[in-house]
């Protein structure tokens, strides 16, 4: 398995365990570590087309999940989900 598989796959879990969470707080927590996860997954491959292991469109394909994953963060934590406020 490849790292980057490694990290879909926890990232696909997170996903299952929002799914699952019954309030804001725990929905913002896990959010949290989404974007945590993201950000450890940019900067690998960062890294990765710094040194030509990987194209540049890896690179910013995993810029653009870190960037989504900031704004579902910003969204929760507003109180809107889809883009759209809870009420």
């Amino acid at each position: 398995m490849t790292a980057s598989e490694h990290t879909a796959l926890k990232k696909a879990a997170l996903l299952a365990k929002l799914d699952l969470c019954e309030t804001r707080a725990e929905r913002i927590e896990i959010r949290e570590e989404i974007v945590s996860l993201d950000r450890k997954a940019e900067a690998w491959f960062e890294r990765r087309a710094g040194s030509g292991r990987v194209g540049e469109g890896e690179r910013d394909r995993a810029r653009v999940r870190r960037i989504e994953s900031e704004i579902e963060l910003l969204r929760e934590r507003r109180g809107q989900r889809n883009g759209h406020d809870e009420r």
